[in-house]
């Protein structure tokens, strides 16, 4: 019975978003049974996704870039390796969990197969994303990333439980190093997200200054990182 009630949690999330998708202006064309039944590949891109949301993806770049030879994108040839290590991470955290705190155990297993289930549907949903063939960080990621955020939450808890000061301790480690890391990466990239802004707000005024002169047959050409604002 609680087996069969882990199943019908982690289905009854997947279902009620098979149902929202649906209604969605990026709704695929065939259904998921037949996209079960006819997508290549599809557990290696399943898979794939797990180091994704579970190593920092810059210790995943350094690896490929300084092994001989260097391996490119999408890190094919690395990913079982990785792929591997983050599945026995995820077994470990149960048992650990089963040990210390078993009353947990249906939350986090649920956690699992959510992260699975969240990370099938933008499969389904939208076919650019493939590890086969892009391998980075991108919006497809933020469910998944959360739902795992929460499944080491709950492993870390267990671990800690009767010791609140090293849980602080750990707490305060990791937001450390989560805000020094991503500090960094904003004052790598500042200068050409200022540009790109600056660009924006031009693109934008210039728009709504001339959009009396647009018609349906109006083709505007635009550089990439200004095809967002296209539907302005």
């Amino acid at each position: 019975k609680i087996f069969l009630s882990r199943i019908l949690v982690a289905l009854s999330f997947l279902i009620i978003s098979v149902f929202i998708t649906h209604w969605s202006e990026q709704a695929p064309q065939k259904s998921i049974v037949l996209f079960l039944l006819t997508e290549p590949h599809l557990l290696e891109k399943i898979l794939y996704q797990i180091p994704l949301i579970t190593i920092p993806l810059d210790f995943v770049l350094h690896a490929a870039k300084n092994l001989s030879p260097p391996i490119s994108e999408p890190y094919t040839q690395l990913m079982p390796i990785f792929t591997t290590i983050c599945i026995i991470a995820y077994v470990l955290g149960g048992l650990i969990v089963y040990k210390k705190a078993s009353s947990l155990l249906v939350l986090y297993i649920t956690v699992l197969l959510s992260i699975i289930g969240s990370m099938l549907l933008y499969m389904y949903v939208d076919s650019r994303l493939d590890t086969l063939k892009y391998y980075g960080a991108d919006r497809f990621f933020i469910v998944s990333s959360m739902l795992a955020t929460i499944s080491w939450g709950i492993v870390f808890g267990t671990i800690f439980n009767k010791n609140g000061f090293k849980y602080k301790l750990l707490i305060l480690v990791i937001t450390s190093i989560f805000i020094y890391y991503n500090t960094t990466l904003i004052y790598e990239h500042i200068d050409s997200i200022q540009y790109k802004s600056e660009m924006f707000k031009s693109f934008i005024a210039l728009i709504k200054t001339n959009s009396n002169q647009y018609n349906n047959k109006t083709v505007i050409i635009v550089p990439s990182y200004l095809q967002w604002a296209g539907p302005l």
